[in-house]
């Protein structure tokens, strides 16, 4: 029990909501707190990464709730795993359902965990829409809140199946650097 809430907090770090949940059912009662953030940061300036699955009503009616699950879940592990992999965190509790959204400290983080994500979401059939945007935002304990985060929303809406779309700022925060082509 003693080793449930570092567990807890691993999980919740690292955006694994459902396993942190799971670990909690585990201490019982009163076993393990959840973290209490009463924080507001306003003028946060972040690389924001977002993700949508594509065509997710569709393809849940097309093929079965529980094997559209089955699928998403191996994608969202290799969303997951990519945002953390290139320096990334993702944002807890903003699950949309099929989509994530992960913080970076630069636009080549942002950009190179978005193309690990095309390459390791292929092999679950399913595609996703990216969108990377930099900006100010609010943080208001776990969640994020503002224009930069609505403004990534829209640009992800817009990408085609498995197209990294960036705003002009990512753009010219990417340019000098010979890892990133346009």
């Amino acid at each position: 029990l003693e080793l449930l809430d570092p567990a807890v907090a691993t999980f919740r770090r690292l955006g694994m909501d459902p396993e942190a949940e799971r670990a909690t059912l585990l201490a019982g009662p009163g076993g393990v707190e959840a973290p209490h953030d009463d924080r507001l940061e306003t003028n946060a300036t972040s690389v924001i990464f977002f993700t949508d699955v594509v065509d997710s009503t569709r393809l849940t009616e097309q093929l079965g709730a529980a094997h559209y699950r089955a699928r998403a879940r191996l994608l969202e592990n290799a969303v997951t795993s990519a945002i953390v992999a290139h320096g990334g965190t993702i944002v807890p509790g903003i699950s949309l359902g099929d989509g994530f959204i992960g913080l970076f400290a630069s636009a080549p983080q942002a950009i190179a965990a978005a193309r690990q994500c095309v390459v390791d979401v292929g092999p679950t059939g399913l595609h996703l829409h990216l969108a990377i945007h930099q900006g100010e935002l609010i943080v208001d304990g776990p969640r994020v809140y503002g224009g930069a985060v609505n403004f990534a929303a829209r640009v992800c809406g817009v990408s085609g199946p498995d197209e990294i779309l960036v705003s002009a700022p990512i753009r010219a925060a990417a340019a000098d650097n010979p890892r990133v082509l346009f």
